[in-house]
């Protein structure tokens, strides 16, 4: 059921590289969405996600050039 609409989605991960970001992109592009990510500092780590991600959904995959640092931390909303 899902899987059809995940097929030719499109979907933004922030934070792609690290922690649970690569197992989300790949769950999306192993589902045959189109996937980009951002990454802050693990370039490698970045550069294989993309290879994955096209070789499994043989997709368009972006990967957005390193993000940059804030000064200050954002505020937080509550």
């Amino acid at each position: 059921m899902y899987t059809e609409r995940l097929k030719n989605a499109h979907v933004l991960v922030i934070g792609g590289s690290t922690e649970t970001g690569p197992f989300i992109c790949k769950s999306f592009a192993e589902h045959g969405s189109h996937v980009g990510f951002t990454y802050y500092s693990h370039k490698e780590e970045a550069e294989q996600l993309e290879r994955f991600t096209i070789e499994v959904s043989r997709c368009s995959t972006k990967k957005t050039s390193r993000l940059p640092r804030r000064e200050k931390p954002l505020r937080t909303l509550v």
